[in-house]
């Protein structure tokens, strides 16, 4: 019997532990257990940045926010781009973030991913298990222990100002903190294309578009739309409608056939490191042809 109440004891030891910590980082612990909620943390722990980038897999594995920003002395840019991503994470990230104090640029992804409108919150639990998650942070949080969630801990909880947003795995998260430069991109500048205007698009997923951008504007942020490049091996998107639609208000950069090799890509709609590299120091490029640098060397003193 001894034996027995030492092992319960023990037992009840560990858990009140794990329900301790579960309970001192229970923000960091929800957070990981989805990528978006991951992203908006990180952003939280940030310090004054000037530029964010929201999108999908597209932008996340498309634009390293810190080698956007080295073209910009004193800038700081983050990616709260994420897979997964669509349309209701755009509202409910730009609402939160867009009287962050400091922002003044804003690029959002413009593709079929980004323009999804389908409910993407997970459902929410119910009887026992909800009435077991109000009462332990453990239960509640126990999500962050699996797997991909798992692996996002480390940069939320030990480095997160280290990190800008791009990284996807382990592996970047600590090249980051070690500071180690990115791969050389290719040696090409890409410039957006001119798309022939067409009748704008009425639908209701752009018009939700618009309406971020509008509710990014009205908070004194620039806003800048971005079609990310693709592999010819991907069907071509047509976004002319929904570019002609926003094209009025705010400037449309499309990407989508910009001239990389296939070096660049690791799938037909993603870019590899190297390819992010090089699109990142061309839009840096094509920001300061368009004015931007002014404005951001402004208001980052």
């Amino acid at each position: 019997m001894p034996k027995l109440l030492r092992y319960v004891a023990g037992t009840c030891a560990v858990l009140a532990l794990a329900e301790g910590a579960f309970r001192l980082f229970a923000v960091e612990l929800s957070a990981a257990t989805t990528r978006a909620g991951t992203k908006a943390a990180l952003l939280d722990k940030q310090g004054r940045v000037e530029v964010l980038f929201f999108g999908t897999s597209r932008l996340w594995d498309g634009v390293s926010p810190r080698t956007f920003a080295a073209a910009f002395p004193g800038v700081h840019a983050f990616s709260l781009a994420a897979s997964g991503a669509n349309l209701g994470t755009l509202e409910a990230l730009a609402g939160r973030f867009a009287r962050r104090p400091g922002l003044r640029l804003a690029f959002v992804e413009l593709s079929s991913p980004q323009l999804d409108a389908s409910p993407s919150q997970p459902s929410a639990p119910t009887g026992i298990e909800a009435a077991a998650a109000r009462c332990s942070m453990l239960i509640a949080n126990r999500g962050a222990l699996r797997g991909e969630s798992l692996e996002r801990l480390p940069g939320l909880l030990l480095y997160p100002t280290r990190l800008d947003g791009s990284e996807i795995h382990l592996g970047e998260q600590v090249a980051a903190i070690l500071g180690r430069p990115p791969p050389p991109g290719e040696r090409l500048e890409l410039r957006p294309i001119d798309e022939a205007p067409g009748p704008a698009a009425t639908d209701a997923p752009t018009l939700r578009l618009l309406a971020v951008a509008r509710e990014l504007r009205a908070a004194s942020v620039a806003v800048v739309f971005l079609v990310p490049p693709l592999r010819a091996c991907e069907p071509p998107e047509d976004m002319n409608a929904s570019a002609a639609a926003l094209a009025p208000e705010f400037p449309v950069w499309n990407y989508q056939r910009a001239p990389l090799p296939a070096e660049a890509f690791r799938d037909c709609g993603h870019l590899n490191a190297r390819g992010r590299t090089t699109f990142s120091r061309s839009l840096a490029a094509q920001a300061a042809r368009a004015g931007f640098a002014q404005a951001l060397a402004r208001r980052s003193h």
